[in-house]
């Protein structure tokens, strides 16, 4: 391969690295957007390393392009079934059910604003509760390291602004990750009605979807799914690739 063609190679790499860039810095929660970019670029200047000591190390040469091509191929292989899986587990039902008790899964907020991820699921939660006006609303999620209040005093404001019943909200503030969510919020359930519930909606985004279900049969309570819409196709991208890697190690560490 001349050198004409090596430089193309290191021009398209270090153009993958400039939209990761900017993605990361110049955009809020597009990081796994940055991410995938930068992997790729690393891809092909790995491939450019190859080529330009194949002719020197042919051996070498074959026996690293055959491991990085296998780890390529079972890698993508892997991912999109995955990302099959998430979508498949992201549809919604043709039609909602009622349960006593919803949960409503935090995501981050902006100082004491709910992001947008958060709206998403806020919107869904407002109008399943409209919906069902007997059904109680948990809303889970801890305090970051940016935010101001808690998520779940965040969508306890926003959810009465909205004209919800004080008495129907109830705020779970210890959760800081999905497993502690869902765990947390059937505590409080079962500390208000004795026992476990055999079955609970949960309100999250469609990609996130998967793992939250998954999560309450682990806790051997049926799931009811309310998926709300990322309306972003590129926010979803991101959040569909992030929530891959979320789902094994989820399935690796539990």
């Amino acid at each position: 391969m001349n050198e004409k063609k090596l430089s193309g190679r290191l021009l398209t790499a270090l153009i993958f690295a400039v939209v990761g860039l900017f993605f990361k810095l110049a955009l809020t929660g597009y990081s796994f957007i940055s991410y995938s970019c930068w992997a790729v670029a690393l891809v092909i200047v790995y491939y450019w390393f190859l080529m330009k000591i194949k002719e020197k190390h042919p051996k070498i040469e074959r026996i690293l392009n055959k491991i990085a091509s296998y780890f390529i191929v079972f890698f993508c292989m892997v991912f999109a079934i995955t990302e099959g899986a998430l979508v498949y587990g992201s549809i919604a039902p043709e039609e909602t059910v009622e349960t006593e008790y919803v949960i409503v899964l935090g995501a981050g907020i902006k100082g004491t604003e709910p992001s947008r991820s958060l709206t998403y699921r806020l919107k869904t939660a407002l109008e399943y509760l409209n919906e069902y006006p007997d059904a109680v609303c948990i809303v889970s999620g801890g305090q970051g390291e940016d935010e101001e209040i808690t998520e779940a005093e965040c969508m306890r404001v926003w959810l009465e602004k909205e004209g919800i019943e004080p008495e129907r909200i109830i705020s779970e503030e210890l959760s800081k990750n999905t497993k502690e969510n869902i765990g947390n919020s059937l505590s409080v359930i079962e500390g208000l009605e004795g026992v476990k519930p055999e079955k609970v909606a949960v309100i999250t985004e469609g990609f996130h979807m998967l793992r939250a279900s998954l999560m309450l049969q682990d806790n051997g309570v049926q799931p009811v799914c309310v998926p709300a819409e990322t309306e972003l196709p590129i926010l979803a991208t991101n959040h569909y690739i992030r929530e891959a890697f979320a789902m094994w190690k989820y399935m690796i560490f539990g």
